[in-house]
């Protein structure tokens, strides 16, 4: 960085260039009989462009040669500024940044712009669906607090219904947080043009420019029309979410990315009251699962081992055979002769001799291959763990979230 730029930090407020389409495509040449028709034009140089595209990174393109240098001044002081070199298309990425906090981009020895690095958008929690007094439409309420860290208004959410048995449309909606009280936790959509003989998996999905998070998913088990005992009359109505972030805020209608084409309806029936909400989402462990005193749900698979039967060598069985004696004789001293024999006054004594050879052929076990142990009647090994488990040290086990379910209230 140029000692200029990086005194004009201090004094600069940069709006923030996320988002920005680098532009770089040559121009057509076209040929026409008027004077003054454009035959011909260079090239024109990408603009630089800044983007939070993945989770506490910021990724500089359109930058050329020289090297590109960040830093933050949010916060006590100022953060150490971090320099690297662009590669040959003119892209560079900084990765492990301050999630929400605003980094000023240098870039020959010019200030181009700035970002705000993000981290993963989380996903939405306590996800209800309630019933309203149209049997053709519901509304959604979650909570998911939309940070300056991880994209404040720039979080959305996409309200998917999908019918269960996997026949019918899918209704898809995407609520922006465009309001400036957008950043409450608390959420809240009205979604129509529902099927009301149909059971729906409902999704909450949050993204941010990082990435998307994981869904919240919310089941039915009773059909609208059997809920709020409103018979369908077979008339069919555009889809519309409403969003909903309080209750003191006007609701934004949302286009849907889904709906059902409007036909003619009969004279409609007088309109019943609202129906009082008739369901809830508990959250349990799913099938397999067992929930653990402290709350956790665990499926255990007990060990599983590989066993071989001992294998035999065979081995040489020696003995000791006497094959004769050796005679020793030595003057008779007066003392006993011992073992031996005295003739006259010399004292014999004679020993055996012995000799060592084979008789037959032992059957001896192998040793125990690498990695098994001797069980007493075969060796055996503990099997690999299976991918996903952890072994506790008795079983192998593997752990997960707990599932929301709707269920009458």
């Amino acid at each position: 960085m140029k000692r200029n730029a990086l005194a004009a930090l201090s004094g600069i407020t940069l709006a923030l260039a996320i988002g920005l389409t680098a532009i770089g495509s040559a121009t057509t040449a076209y040929a026409a009989e008027s004077p003054g028709t454009v035959v011909a034009a260079a090239e024109t140089a990408a603009k630089p462009s800044i983007l939070a595209s993945s989770p506490r990174g910021l990724t500089v393109t359109g930058v050329h040669g020289s090297s590109v240098t960040i830093v933050t001044r949010s916060g006590p002081g100022s953060t150490t500024p971090i320099t690297k070199s662009p590669d040959k298309s003119g892209r560079v990425t900084f990765s492990n940044l301050i999630a929400g906090a605003n980094y000023v981009v240098v870039h020959d020895g010019k200030i181009i712009g700035s970002g705000t690095p993000v981290n993963a958008v989380g996903s939405a929690t306590d996800l209800v669906v309630r019933t309203t007094s149209k049997n053709n439409t519901v509304k959604l309420d979650w909570s998911h607090k939309a940070t300056k860290t991880n994209g404040g208004a720039g979080v959305t959410y996409v309200i998917t219904a999908k019918p269960a048995g996997g026949s019918g449309k899918t209704v898809t909606a995407e609520m922006t947080g465009t309001t400036t009280r957008s950043s409450s936790a608390a959420k809240s959509s009205m979604l129509s043009g529902l099927d009301p003989d149909a059971l729906y998996v409902f999704t909450i999905t949050p993204k941010n420019s990082a990435g998307t998070g994981k869904s919240s998913v919310a089941r039915m088990e009773r059909s609208l029309a059997d809920i709020t005992g409103i018979k369908s009359t077979g008339a069919t109505e555009p889809v519309v979410v409403v969003i909903e972030v309080e209750p003191a805020e006007k609701p934004v209608a949302v286009k849907p990315t889904e709906a059902k084409p409007a036909t003619p309806a009969p004279a409609p029936a007088p309109a019943p009251g609202p129906a009082s909400p008739s369901t809830r989402t508990i959250y349990v462990c799913p099938d397999a699962y067992t929930e653990t005193g402290s709350g956790v749900c665990e499926k255990t698979s007990a060990y599983t081992y590989t066993s071989i039967g001992y294998t035999y060598h065979s081995e040489p069985n020696y003995v000791q055979v006497q094959i004769g004696t050796t005679e020793r004789s030595h003057p008779f001293d007066g003392n006993a002769c011992g073992w031996g024999t005295l003739y006259g006054n010399t004292c014999y004594e004679y020993t055996a001799v012995y000799e060592t050879r084979q008789q037959g052929t032992n059957q001896v076990k192998d040793a125990t291959p690498a990695g098994y142990t001797d069980t007493g009647s075969t060796w055996s090994k503990k099997d690999a763990m299976p991918a996903g488990y952890t072994d506790n040290g008795s079983a192998w086990v593997q752990t997960a979230a707990k599932v929301a379910k709707v269920v009458p209230a």
